[in-house]
């Protein structure tokens, strides 16, 4: 029994051992995939294509040394195979570490330059009206990305107002959605002016520019100026997707 039982932890041993070699044998062959298909593979003026084109040539790496990891783990005896994987174990080791702290401080820088960006991004003011939907997310909303929030007024029976912060992301989707609805206006000011049927949305926009004049607008719009002008919808479904799935909490009373 004594000796099964050693032969039982010796295999689950030679098992645990042979999986952390094959994964640090994986990321031994991503940074050498990586760093030669960088400096031999990636064709000249690829520009931003060549990072990911180095990346592929790494994950093939890692996938082709993560093979033949898994076949000397099998197929060497056992005091080689200890002697082999030990110090690719450690080499593996201190690779993933470094990968580690390099996509780690990647991140921090872009997302740095990204929070520059929305700092810079034009401070664009909203107000969004559902006149008569009761499938709306909201009645009302107003969003100022100056102030970096937004308020609005829920769409039930007893409405309650809620305000939350407005992320970077969120306030492009809405600066993307009026830009669309800029391109409307350059081409008629007015765009729902005359249009027939009931009013059902209401929305007033304003962009302040880099130089004058500034953006902005006002339109009362009707299911045929919507169906004429598809942009106008934008900013709503952009808001909507924001008060229902936004990335910060909502405090309402």
């Amino acid at each position: 029994m004594g000796a099964s039982g050693g032969r039982v932890m010796t295999r689950r041993g030679r098992i645990a051992l042979g999986v952390v070699f094959v994964f640090f044998m994986a990321v031994c062959g991503f940074l050498a995939g990586t760093v030669i298909g960088a400096r031999f593979l990636v064709p000249p003026g690829s520009g931003l294509a060549g990072p990911v084109i180095a990346i592929s040539y790494g994950i093939m790496g890692a996938g082709l040394t993560g093979v033949a990891g898994i076949f000397l783990a099998w197929l060497l005896p056992p005091k080689w195979f200890v002697g082999v994987a030990v110090p690719v174990t450690v080499a593996g080791a201190i690779i993933a570490v470094i990968l580690v702290n390099i996509y780690i401080q990647s991140e921090t820088e872009q997302q740095a330059h990204l929070e520059e960006a929305y700092a810079r991004m034009n401070k664009f003011r909203v107000t969004l009206v559902h006149l008569n939907d009761a499938y709306a997310p909201f009645r009302r909303m107003e969003a100022d990305w100056g102030e970096r929030r937004y308020t609005a007024t829920t769409n039930d029976a007893e409405p309650t107002t809620c305000t939350a912060e407005l992320s970077g992301p969120e306030a492009v989707k809405l600066l993307e959605a009026l830009r669309a609805v800029e391109g409307v206006v350059l081409q008629d000011e007015f765009p729902c002016a005359g249009s027939p049927g009931a009013v059902e949305r209401e929305l007033d926009w304003f962009i302040p520019e880099a130089k004058p004049p500034n953006s902005g607008g006002k339109h009362a719009i009707t299911a045929a100026c919507a169906a004429q002008y598809p942009a106008l919808d934008r900013p709503f479904e952009a808001a909507a997707g924001i008060f229902r799935n936004g990335e910060h909490a909502r405090e309402c009373s």
